[in-house]
């Protein structure tokens, strides 16, 4: 393929509420933002999920899937598939040539941007803007941030040859090898009622933490499992999705209460934020440690799930029926 000069897309890698993002999040409200969206993290800072289907995989925080809650409050249908590997460079070439940026999965140990970089192997998207030289530049995006025991992950620009970029990519191994996430088309956004979002949520809680017993059998499992290492660091990074999906909520809960008090009190927002979010910031810590200690060698902690067992199943019970309570009351 002959690559035809083209500018780098313009997209910025700071976006609204970053630090409550996961990475496939942080990616997806750049590229929204770039396609114009308002709130970016509006999509999943609305949702407040807990749902476990298994303990071999991290808990399920959002209640309606996130290319689907994107669509809806905002009209932007995003693609998600791979592209097989003997066309996998001519193509995101020419979709960012179009002026189409589309997320790119490589190994964070092959990133240099990254403090993963020769230091941990995990997939790990960040936004492909544009190709160059002739097919030797690729521009990339980075909206993802974080702390790592190697040094924080900076959003920003970034770009690598093209033979450090196919590294990256064909070191995945083929499930993800090729996968990327990019625009299918613009349509009309179809928002949810802010309340409506409010009351599933509750409803949603009640069923799953409450009847269900999921956020408790999350606890019990933790603690079982705390000192195996694997178990360790999936029980860590499930405790750190949460984390960031109920900071993420907070902060949504906050610009609702100030756009809409008739809906939303700041009294409700405040609640949510000291009596779910700041002891879930202090599970993750907990988790942290712990997977630490565990790779060390040293006694395992099952402070994290104490706290989650002993305070986070009833306070989310608890605020889930005052926020039925309250939605209630607003209509009567």
């Amino acid at each position: 393929m002959t690559y035809a000069p083209a500018p780098v897309c313009e997209v910025s890698g700071t976006v609204p509420d970053a630090p409550w993002l996961n990475c496939d999040n942080a990616h997806l409200a750049a590229l929204m933002q770039f396609y114009g969206a308002a709130a970016p993290s509006a999509p999943m800072g609305m949702q407040w999920h807990f749902a476990l289907p298994t303990t071999e995989q991290v808990p399920v925080t959002l209640r309606v899937a996130v290319l689907d809650a994107i669509a809806a409050e905002t009209g932007i249908v995003f693609d998600r598939h791979r592209v097989p590997i003997d066309r996998y460079y001519d193509t995101v070439a020419a979709s960012t040539a179009a002026g189409v940026p589309l997320i790119v999965y490589g190994d964070a140990f092959h990133m240099p941007w990254l403090p993963y970089f020769g230091n941990d192997s995990s997939a790990h998207p960040t936004i492909l803007a544009g190709v160059v030289d002739d097919g030797e530049t690729f521009h990339l995006v980075e909206a993802y941030t974080n702390s790592t025991p190697w040094g924080r992950v900076v959003p920003g620009p970034a770009s690598v040859t093209r033979q450090q970029f196919q590294t990256l990519v064909e070191a995945l191994p083929e499930p993800q090898r090729g996968e990327v996430i990019v625009l299918r088309e613009r349509g009309s956004a179809r928002p949810h009622d802010p309340a409506d979002m409010l009351r599933a949520n509750a409803e949603g809680i009640l069923r799953h933490v409450e009847q269900g017993g999921e956020l408790a059998r999350y606890a019990e499992w933790g603690r079982a499992a705390i000192g195996e290492r694997a178990a360790a660091d999936l029980f860590d990074l499930g405790c750190w999705e949460v984390t960031r999906a109920r900071s993420c909520h907070a902060s949504w809960l906050v610009r609702l209460a100030a756009d809409r008090p008739d809906l939303v009190t700041e009294e409700l927002a405040r609640r949510f934020a000291t009596e779910v979010d700041e002891p879930w910031r202090r599970v993750s810590q907990f988790a942290f440690v712990n997977a630490q200690r565990v790779a060390r060698g040293s006694r395992p902690a099952v402070s994290a799930a104490d706290l989650i067992a002993d305070r986070l199943v009833a306070a989310e019970v608890r605020f889930a029926y005052d926020l039925l309570e309250h939605l209630t009351g607003r209509s009567s």
